[in-house]
């Protein structure tokens, strides 16, 4: 996670970073109380946690009309969450257009001082745009693009159905089976990167943040039916993925690819050269 400013090991916003990073995933804790024994890192991080989830609630519900809500009220309302932060001072909710910011006035419990901590979101995006500590600032870069001016935000409707998790697929063991096993898989991912642009509001630069499975050994790539990396490359609203195929080389007669853009779903169709590949596997309802 890139960081604005140098940082020690010990620093707060260093165990406040490595408590965003699980803001990607996890909902805001349930109930007002840190619990005993934390430490004040402890607690910064708890709240880290609380005001990142809650621009993916604002985010969620603001979604289907196309507007951001009014006040925090509502969200807070439907998703069971509390009106204030861990040191028991309300949220600070402003908008402005279709960006937002939920602010914790920190331990001091004075907003506007050092100790604030602040999320910044845009609707159309599920993790903040950005999130600070005082003068630190961390970004989600390795995840998404950084938000853009309002006018150029995308809205989707998310489709959590693009990221379900579907078996790998196994070849029968002829050429043509293992093509078209590889052909779904590649489908499936193409699925993935479609569920995660929507939830982002952009393509993911890389496929780190792309929720599917297999992946290679180091968990950054996915895993073609040939135990190889997939090769993934945005551009914009569009993208292409691409399999190297049964030879394992880039950019020749057998790669398996498939182009898509950000807002289509993707059919069950890929090409293998200049032959295009149709395939039965169920588009999902957005």
């Amino acid at each position: 996670m890139r960081v604005a400013t140098p940082m020690t090991r010990t620093s707060r916003p260093t165990v406040v970073a490595a408590a965003i990073l699980l803001c990607a995933c996890v909902a805001p804790h349930r109930g007002n109380s840190p619990g005993g024994g934390m430490t004040q890192d402890d607690s910064v991080s708890h709240a880290a946690r609380r005001v990142s989830g809650l621009v993916g609630f604002v985010d969620s519900d603001a979604r289907p009309s196309g507007s951001l809500p009014a006040t925090l009220d509502s969200v807070l309302q439907r998703h069971g969450q509390p009106n204030e932060d861990i040191w028991a001072s309300p949220w600070q909710y402003t908008k402005s257009g279709r960006s937002f910011e939920i602010r914790s006035a920190g331990a001091d419990r004075r907003i506007g001082t050092a100790d604030d901590i602040v999320a910044r979101g845009q609707l159309g995006r599920s993790l903040p745009c950005d999130f600070r500590v005082g003068d630190k600032v961390i970004d989600y870069t390795h995840l998404v693009s950084p938000c853009p001016e309002d006018h150029l935000a995308i809205v989707l409707p998310m489709c959590p159905a693009l990221m379900q998790y579907r078996p790998a697929e196994v070849p029968r063991g002829s050429s043509a089976d293992t093509i078209a096993a590889a052909g779904l898989r590649l489908v499936r991912f193409a699925r993935a990167i479609e569920g995660a642009g929507r939830e982002l509001g952009a393509l993911p630069p890389t496929l780190r943040s792309v929720r599917s499975h297999p992946r290679m050994p180091e968990g950054w790539n996915l895993a073609d039916i040939w135990g190889r990396g997939v090769r993934y490359e945005p551009r914009g609203v569009s993208y292409e993925l691409r399999s190297a195929g049964r030879d394992g080389v880039f950019d020749n007669g057998d790669d398996l690819v498939i182009s898509g853009r950000l807002g289509d779903v993707p059919q069950c169709e890929y090409r293998v050269g200049l032959v295009r590949h149709v395939c039965d596997l169920p588009t999902p309802s957005c």
